[in-house]
């Protein structure tokens, strides 16, 4: 039983993949996770903005635009009007902080054309 006194450090797991351990894992040594990404971009992003200290609640939130901007950004050319309404459905989710952190991320043309269009 803890006592009143003792401080526990948390920390936030994220799993994208497989999580295993050499016993449990909340008390386990030798903690091993196999990280399988499928397209890269998605969880970038999902990664930048849990680092940026947006919780992941509301990055749950503008999931739909995060994936909806992966996948055009996955085309040799995305259309920047895919890219601005990803980033109009996250600021209409409340979520406009997200939206330059996203960008900065991502660091590619067509993003910072589509940011620069909604400024």
């Amino acid at each position: 039983m803890q006592n009143e006194s003792e401080q526990i450090n948390s920390k936030t797991i994220i799993q994208i993949g497989t999580l295993s351990a050499n016993g449990s894992v909340a008390v386990g040594k030798d903690i091993y996770q196999n990280i399988t990404i499928q397209n890269g971009i998605n969880e970038q992003i999902v990664m930048s903005l849990l680092q940026n200290s947006i919780p992941l609640s509301e990055v749950d939130k503008i999931r739909t635009q995060i994936e909806q901007l992966a996948d055009e950004l996955l085309k040799p050319k995305p259309e920047q009007s895919v890219i601005v309404k990803a980033f109009k459905g996250m600021i209409d989710f409340g979520q406009k902080l997200a939206v330059p952190i996203i960008a900065n991320t991502v660091n590619r043309p067509e993003v910072h054309a589509a940011l620069a269009s909604l400024l």
